[in-house]
């Protein structure tokens, strides 16, 4: 199984998530988008699965689908029969979910871990199931994805849903249950750290939630 299953670490380097997301300013928002995505290429490499690592300097397309899939089509070059497709923003992210989605895929079965938004925070795909042409109509950074995807998939193996982390508002939200695996950022969002972000204005119930939701992340 590992020796055909690789997983492709699919997103934006630091500089540009933090460019991207809403995690504050320039040098905070930097050192929350370094810090998920140390912890995420660590719990890949627990796996002892290859990791694949394509960033905004490595992808190539115009939109968020033809970015997506020609890093598939280049992962699946290289002689991968099964790859994991996981994004940099999800702290929930555990290396036996990806354990699980290796063994479902060498069982035959495609495998989607939906997020609260809409999105996914994982895809699993045999190269006997890529299909460019379905993936590129998928509506990507929307709350439609996974729904899209459902409808282009067979024998789906579904993981539980999980949050993922688009702005300070989320990392917030979900303290309480990020704080063992991502306690580094916690500690950037000390009162007195970052003094040009308003931690009032985050936890304020009248800011809801991004409305977007999210697959691997869209490259700059």
């Amino acid at each position: 199984m590992t020796s055909h299953t690789a997983i492709l670490l699919f997103g934006r380097s630091a500089f540009a998530e933090a460019r991207h997301k809403d995690f504050g300013d320039a040098k905070l928002g930097r050192g929350i988008a370094a810090s998920l995505i140390r912890r995420t290429r660590d719990t890949i490499l627990r796996t002892g699965l290859p990791l694949l690592h394509a960033d905004e300097r490595k992808q190539c397309g115009t939109t968020f689908g033809e970015r997506l899939t020609n890093a598939m089509s280049a992962a699946y070059a290289r002689g991968y029969e099964h790859l994991i497709v996981v994004g940099n923003d999800c702290p929930g992210l555990r290396s036996g979910q990806l354990l699980r989605a290796a063994e479902q895929l060498a069982a035959g079965h495609t495998v989607i871990g939906p997020d609260r938004r809409g999105g996914i925070w994982l895809l699993g795909l045999s190269r006997d199931r890529f299909r460019r042409a379905d993936l590129l109509t998928v509506r990507w950074c929307s709350p439609d994805a996974c729904m899209d995807l459902r409808q282009h998939m067979r024998e789906v193996h579904e993981l539980p849903s999980l949050a993922d982390a688009n702005a300070v508002r989320d990392l917030l939200r979900h303290r309480k249950q990020w704080s063992r695996v991502i306690g580094g950022i916690y500690v950037l969002l000390a009162p007195g750290h970052s003094p040009h972000i308003d931690l009032t204005y985050w936890t304020d119930s009248r800011v809801g939630d991004s409305s977007c939701g999210r697959a691997p992340p869209q490259a700059a």
